[in-house]
């Protein structure tokens, strides 16, 4: 042995698991080879009777989403309060917070308001200036 140097020759070992014994731990390729193809084998005459799983379709319609997915993060909150007719009366930002902490949704009013100005562009709410102060209050679209 060199100092320095670590000469490993290149050997292919297999372990054979016996019911988690090893059986045998084999150092010549064609054994390697004769091995995996009996186990490829064996793997696909019990492919037929392995119980199959069921595959879920990822469709990305809102028609397939569960109502727990509809009602997530904070967007979800206030999808929730338009749906629940929360909106039926002009809203400031300040009221659906409160709205949302009571129904266990906990944002900030910045989240909250960008959240409402998304949803006005994307005309669910109509959005209204407040006549007695500086701000803005929601409503459904109707």
């Amino acid at each position: 042995m060199q100092v320095g140097y670590l000469r490993v020759p290149l050997v292919f070992l297999l372990a054979c698991y016996s019911g988690g014994h090893i059986l045998r731990i084999m150092n010549r390729t064609s054994e390697i080879i004769a091995k995996m193809r009996d186990l490829l084998e064996e793997l696909s005459s019990l492919q037929g009777t392995a119980p199959q799983k069921e595959q879920k379709s990822r469709s990305k319609s809102n028609a397939s989403k569960s109502e727990a997915d509809k009602y997530k993060g904070c967007m979800g909150g206030i999808i929730y309060l338009i749906d629940s007719d929360f909106f039926r009366t002009p809203q400031t930002a300040k009221a659906v917070s409160d709205e949302l902490k009571k129904g266990g949704w906990h944002y900030s009013g910045e989240l909250i308001s960008m959240n409402l100005l998304s949803l006005t562009r994307k005309r669910m709410l109509t959005r209204l200036q407040d006549g007695n102060a500086k701000g803005w209050v929601y409503v459904v679209r109707k």
